[in-house]
């Protein structure tokens, strides 16, 4: 559909992009605050001080709008299906690695230092 009135010049990209993201952002908020507070909660956090839910709270939603992103871009570099999906998880598993989540920062090595800070799951931790 989108392509036919882009074709059409409906609309420009732009303009699709942004009516998509802000017609979605209400539920993105929603799914990333349900699993804030089954987490939370669920885990126990400290629930002495309201504010650190909050915190939380919002350091998730970044978090779920920085993976969103990285999604919607790698759609858009890699118009292929078959193809993004073989090389989201090529791109993923170094964020991963170099997130600071199952290597400790302390032990990556220097020449693979420049790689944490371009991994987006390292801002969330």
């Amino acid at each position: 559909m989108y392509l036919r009135e882009r074709l059409n010049r409906s609309y420009t990209t732009g303009a699709y992009f942004w009516g998509k993201n802000l017609a979605e952002f209400p539920f993105h908020i929603l799914f990333a605050t349900i699993f804030v507070a089954i987490a939370y909660f669920g885990i126990g956090l400290n629930t002495d001080e309201t504010y650190k839910f909050f915190v939380n709270l919002l350091i998730m939603n970044i978090g779920y709008f920085a993976g969103v992103s990285y999604a919607m871009c790698l759609s858009v570099f890699i118009p292929n299906y078959e193809l993004a999906m073989a090389l989201v998880p090529v791109t993923l598993i170094p964020q991963i690695l170099f997130s600071g989540f199952l290597v400790n920062a302390e032990e990556i090595p220097v020449y693979f230092k420049e790689f944490e800070y371009i991994s987006v799951m390292r801002y969330t931790l």
